[in-house]
């Protein structure tokens, strides 16, 4: 007995020595959850996330001055895809800050885009992006597909899967859409609208058969501009 009480007090004098000059670790607080952002447009702002939508100053004013003119056109503006775009750009007031005349033509948008470094080709742009098309028809009649800066478009929205939604004046004022993830596809497997048709089924100098808004496009540029 007398052996299994000096034990004991051996343990005792033990768990006091390791109590006092051992210290004791606070357990660490659990990493912060970040809150779920409302919405895609939310996202942009989470450097963490670069593929998700992305919004800049002027996003929300151009894209929707680019819906309103769908709708209601300043006919002081050429009837094109290029003047249907500085009507937008005008009303969202950024056409004078980019520095563009009210007659610009695509190929004057995009080499001033480029001049200033705003042409990307990140396959989900920023709301209020421009978006910029080759070859959507044979402009010099030459049967080739060599004709660059032939049209362009507003980003007016991005769905959750990736498509784009642009707003332009084709043959007509309306929306098109744009999946550049799957650029060759007209539909989803589930008959949603991927890529809308940019250029005539069937005609002349098309070889390769490129209808396809994902299969036109050059690229986008980024109206990061405030108005003045």
């Amino acid at each position: 007995m007398r052996e299994l009480g000096a034990l004991i007090a051996g343990l005792a004098v033990l768990t006091f020595w390791v109590s006092a000059n051992v210290p004791v670790r606070e357990p660490s607080a659990p990493a912060p959850v970040a809150p779920e952002p409302a919405d895609a447009a939310a996202r942009a702002h989470t450097p963490d996330a670069p593929g998700t939508v992305r919004l800049h100053d002027a996003s929300l004013r151009i894209a929707s001055a680019a819906r309103a003119r769908l709708e209601q056109r300043d006919r002081s503006f050429r009837n094109d895809c290029s003047g249907y775009v500085a009507s937008a750009l005008d009303e969202a007031g950024v056409l004078e800050r980019l520095g563009v005349a009210r007659d610009a033509t695509v190929a004057v948008f995009y080499a001033e885009a480029e001049a200033r470094g705003a042409v990307h080709h990140d396959p989900v742009p920023a709301i209020g992006d421009l978006a910029f098309f080759d070859n959507t028809w044979d402009r010099d009649g030459d049967g080739k597909m060599d004709d660059h800066r032939t049209h362009i478009a507003v980003v007016v929205d991005v769905e959750p899967d990736g498509t784009v939604v642009m707003a332009h004046k084709g043959s007509d004022y309306r929306l098109i859409r744009m999946n550049l993830l799957h650029p060759m596809d007209r539909e989803s497997p589930d008959g949603v609208e991927w890529n809308s048709w940019l250029r005539r089924t069937g005609d002349r100098g098309n070889p390769l058969g490129m209808y396809l808004t994902g299969t036109l496009w050059s690229g986008f540029a980024s109206l990061d501009l405030e108005a003045g």
